[in-house]
């Protein structure tokens, strides 16, 4: 008896025709494409390079800011070795400004910006130090320089000193103070410090417009 072979049904039109599986691997995929997945392997391709331009785009921000943070760093650096100094300089009046200046160079390396960077904070909050402390008096409620904790003191004096007498911009001198504070004072003593750096800012912009 002679089997009887079926005819497999059409194929609706543009639908793939699959091989079989025991076809090698290079060869396993569909041998047509229909309009629809051509479609969506261009949205694919739009998609990656979109991704691929944000990702280079990124990286460039990426390195701009990072060039401008490492500058800011640096500085920042500076600010510390001067605070160090100043703080000394509060405990122990009689120091050597010599061995001072030797510490200031060791502690930024010799790196001639910041050295001279961190010298004129020091030279500058020396030399008006008593103009720095009748702001501060006159900006604190309820507090007097003695009772202030020793750091924050001086953070506040080079803040001050940067506010007033050189040409860091305002908000760039308060936040470079509240991180000092932040670092090296109590728990308290970013929120002070920023409140009191606020005031003498808005009383300096006060007398500046009055004048």
């Amino acid at each position: 008896m002679t089997p009887t072979v079926k005819t497999p049904p059409p194929r609706p039109p543009g639908e793939e025709y699959a091989l079989p599986d025991r076809c090698s691997p290079p060869l396993a995929e569909p041998l047509t494409r229909t309009a629809r997945e051509r479609a969506q392997d261009s949205r694919h391709l739009g998609g990656a390079m979109r991704a691929e331009t944000g990702r280079v785009m990124g990286r460039i921000v990426d390195v701009v800011e990072q060039r401008i943070g490492n500058k800011m760093s640096r500085r920042s650096r500076a600010r510390e070795v001067a605070l160090q100094v100043l703080y000394e300089d509060d405990m122990n009046p009689g120091h050597s400004v010599i061995e001072s200046d030797h510490f200031v160079r060791r502690r930024l390396k010799g790196d001639a910006s910041l050295v001279e960077f961190a010298r004129s904070l020091v030279a500058g909050v020396r030399k008006n130090r008593q103009h720095l402390d009748e702001v501060l008096i006159q900006s604190v409620e309820n507090w007097s320089l003695k009772r202030m904790p020793v750091t924050d003191r001086n953070v506040l004096r080079l803040g001050v000193f940067e506010i007033l007498f050189t040409d860091t911009p305002d908000r760039v001198a308060i936040n470079e103070a509240v991180e000092l504070a932040r670092r090296f004072g109590t728990q308290h003593s970013a929120h002070f410090v920023n409140g009191v750096l606020d005031r003498v800012l808005k009383d300096a912009g006060d007398k500046r417009s009055g004048d």
